[in-house]
C-alpha cells in the first residue's frame, strides 16, 4: 500500500554509523550485571603494568554476535571491524600497559597486575541450543582455573544469552560479570572494567540455579 523503499534507504544507511555504533556500545555498558566484585578489585587502574587475559570468549566475534550473522547458527569470523573485549582493553589502557592473551592459558610468566578470564557459551538457534544442564565447557574451565591458580585477583566475565550453573565454582572467583551478547561493541564492556562507566545492575543475592 505504501512506497517504503526511501525509508529503507534511510533506515539502512546509519547502519555501521557512528552514531549507530555509539548506541550499541551505551547498549552493552548499561546491559552488563555485577554478581560479584570481592575485595573492590573494580574498577580496574589504566596504568596497571600488566594484564594478563584468558578464555574462549574474550577474542571471538562468532561467540558475541551469537547467531545473528550471516548463517543460521552463525559463522566464526573475525573480519569485520567490531571490537572485542581484547581489543576494547587493549585500547583503553595507558601506552605503557602490556596486555597479554593466551586463549586456554599458556604463558611462561604468571607474574601480573590484572588478571582475567573472559568465557561463555557457543552460539545457537533454536533447539540446537537445548541442553539438560547449562554449564560452561571443560575448556572455559580450565582456561579459568588455571588462570585462579596464577592470579591474586581472578576477574570472571561470562558472555551467554542465558544463567549459566556456577554454583561450584563462584566462591573461588573474586570477580564475576554476566556480559550476556555485546554484539559489535565490546569496547563496552572495557569502559565499565576501567570505571568510566559505572555498572547499572548489581545482584543482591548469589547467582545460583536451583
Amino acid at each position: 500500500m505504501f512506497d517504503s523503499n526511501p525509508v529503507q534507504k534511510r533506515d539502512l544507511s546509519i547502519i555501521g554509523s557512528k552514531i549507530n555504533r555509539s548506541i550499541a556500545r551505551e547498549a552493552v555498558r548499561k546491559s552488563l550485571v555485577l554478581l560479584k566484585n570481592d575485595w573492590n578489585i573494580l574498577p580496574i587502574s589504566k596504568n596497571a603494568q600488566k594484564i594478563f587475559i584468558s578464555g574462549s570468549s574474550a577474542d571471538n566475534l562468532w561467540k558475541q554476535s551469537w547467531w545473528w550473522t550471516v548463517d543460521w547458527q552463525g559463522l566464526k569470523w573475525n573480519w569485520i571491524k567490531w571490537t572485542t573485549i581484547l581489543s576494547g582493553i587493549k585500547s583503553a589502557v595507558s601506552k605503557n600497559t602490556k596486555v597479554m592473551f593466551s586463549e586456554r592459558w599458556e604463558f611462561r610468566d604468571s607474574n601480573a597486575d590484572i588478571w582475567i578470564a573472559i568465557v561463555g557459551e557457543d552460539p545457537y538457534a533454536e533447539g540446537v541450543g537445548d541442553k539438560t544442564e547449562l554449564t560452561l565447557t571443560k575448556e572455559d574451565l580450565s582456561s579459568i582455573e588455571k588462570t585462579r591458580k596464577a592470579s591474586k585477583n581472578l576477574i570472571v566475565i561470562i558472555v551467554s544469552g542465558r544463567p549459566l550453573d556456577i554454583r561450584n565454582f563462584q566462591d573461588k572467583w573474586w570477580v564475576i560479570i554476566a556480559a550476556w551478547l555485546p554484539w559489535s561493541e565490546w569496547q563496552g564492556v572495557a569502559d565499565v572494567l576501567f570505571g568510566d562507566y559505572p555498572f547499572i545492575w548489581r545482584l543482591p543475592v548469589k547467582w545460583d540455579l536451583k
